[in-house]
């Protein structure tokens, strides 16, 4: 109770990991990377945002850089009004392997102008604000929302859990008809 947190909406779609590792670009999803091609969501949020250019001409200069995101739309059932196409939300960024602390991810985003997962709180953590915030309507589209992240403001790890970072799920996102589940 009472650490100063951000609470962002999790956007139900499928994980994107855009990399800079020594200078080269890499498109990917849970540790395996996408060869190029355009036909498919990730690369098409890359080709979209142009992330490649962004990063390498945006970034200071870092080993190794992983900018961290949902592609949503067409890829799930809950579509936030897109209908069959998609679009990209950034929700962390690394640098040599260790996440940034959130103002520092904020000050960067601005500087990549990405687009950036919706911010739903800031201030002291507590129960009640997180459960009232995973419920309700998504931000776009007219449907319920997956739910919630919640992440403190410095970065920290803690020694049985590692990155201290949750997820609340909106209790409605399990009971919803013909949900899909696609990574």
């Amino acid at each position: 109770e009472d650490e100063e947190v951000v609470i962002h909406e999790k956007i139900h779609g499928t994980n994107v990991r855009f990399g800079l590792v020594d200078g080269e670009f890499f498109v990917g999803a849970h540790r395996k990377i996408k060869v190029k091609d355009e036909k498919i969501v990730y690369w098409e949020a890359a080709l979209r945002y142009n992330v490649e250019q962004v990063m390498k001409e945006r970034l200071p200069s870092a080993r190794c850089w992983a900018i961290f995101g949902e592609v949503f739309g067409s890829v799930q059932d809950i579509k936030y009004g897109l209908g069959q196409t998609i679009d990209l939300r950034v929700f962390d960024i690394s640098k040599n392997e260790t996440y940034l602390d959130y103002d520092k991810f904020g000050s960067l985003m601005k500087k990549l102008e990405l687009p950036m997962v919706p911010l739903l709180y800031r201030g002291p953590y507590s129960v009640k604000t997180l459960s009232q915030l995973a419920e309700g309507q998504a931000f776009q589209g007219g449907h319920i929302k997956e739910g919630c992240v919640i992440r403190p403001i410095p970065e920290r790890q803690q020694k049985k859990i590692g990155r201290v970072i949750f997820k609340k799920i909106n209790p409605d996102y399990f009971v919803r008809k013909n949900g899909t589940e696609f990574n």
